[in-house]
């Protein structure tokens, strides 16, 4: 690849919110709904399941706020499967003041092929406050 054709492939940047609270039970998928940014990206979510698209290596990082303490895990699936590769890089929530909760999740997605849909899917029954919660994708063109 030429130097010139490398500076011109930019990085894309997007934040996925949620429009209201969320109240979960075990097996269902963290309700983001919002994408803020340019539509010319190619990521798209529904139902909570964001689909990433093809040419791209992907860090996602997702943020979760219960509206009261709960214990409850948020774990990646990709391509609706369970994430064994990061499968303790999820949320876990923790229903006690004195213990200490991740309220950040993270994972890597590599899309070069094929466009991956990820979720994070919960494992209990948990509100989750809308105004504290997010996505932030990184999409880096290969």
């Amino acid at each position: 690849m030429s130097y010139k054709a490398a500076l011109n492939m930019k990085p894309i940047i997007i934040l996925i919110s949620m429009s209201a609270d969320s109240t979960l039970s075990s097996g269902d998928t963290l309700a983001l709904d919002t994408i803020t940014g340019s539509s010319s990206h190619g990521v798209t979510v529904s139902s909570g399941v964001i689909t990433l698209p093809q040419g791209y290596q992907w860090s996602v990082q997702a943020q979760c706020v219960p509206t009261a303490l709960a214990s409850a895990d948020l774990d990646w699936y990709v391509n609706s499967s369970a994430s064994t590769t990061f499968q303790n890089t999820g949320i876990s929530l923790l229903n006690s003041a004195s213990n200490t909760s991740n309220l950040i999740g993270f994972i890597a997605v590599n899309s070069i092929s094929a466009s991956v849909d990820i979720e994070l899917r919960s494992s209990a029954s948990v509100t989750i406050d809308a105004d504290f919660s997010c996505m932030i994708l990184i999409g880096y063109p290969s």
